[in-house]
């Protein structure tokens, strides 16, 4: 296992959205972490979190992998991360808008967790953070232009790490 700098840290300051937010989407190449989950009636799905800078990364993060108490499990090589942002990029997820949503405001806030949401949180190399989301009741209705190649793509990629 690799040691890590200090990604942990910087993952719960991502995941409790205590960083600065971004002025605006930075280049591909400028993101260091992204946490990202799906939400579908009430089940999370596909959560993972990628430290690009240290190389590592973790399929379902728990509360013991944001908070620092156990390290990630896989270890990314430079080429690993290389694939990763051409994920990001082949992904379009640098012009993918802040919130995505299907139906009126007050149905959305009822819905709670049912339907399909998803949380994409970015942390980029500056230390600012971005955050990108999506809330409706089918998943269709709520994705963004690359959304199924980037889900798709890295949840496969984490995947084969972690066998």
């Amino acid at each position: 296992m690799k040691e890590i700098q200090n990604p942990i840290s910087d993952f719960e300051k991502l995941y409790e959205h205590t960083l600065t937010v971004s002025e605006t989407s930075q280049p591909t190449e400028n993101i260091g972490k992204i946490y990202f989950y799906e939400i579908e009636d009430l089940l999370n799905k596909d959560v993972l979190a990628i430290d690009l800078q240290n190389g590592a990364a973790q399929l379902n993060p728990g509360f013991e992998h944001r908070y620092g108490d156990v390290d990630f499990e896989i270890d990314l090589s430079a080429e690993d991360i290389a694939e990763v942002y051409e994920l990001l990029e082949d992904s379009h997820v640098e012009s993918w808008e802040e919130y995505y949503s299907y139906g009126d405001k007050s149905m959305l806030d009822e819905m709670g967790g049912e339907g399909y949401n998803w949380t994409l949180l970015i942390q980029y190399k500056d230390g600012t953070m971005e955050d990108k989301r999506g809330k409706g009741i089918r998943k269709k209705e709520i994705q963004p232009e690359g959304y199924d190649t980037f889900v798709n793509g890295l949840t496969a990629f984490i995947a084969s790490k972690n066998q």
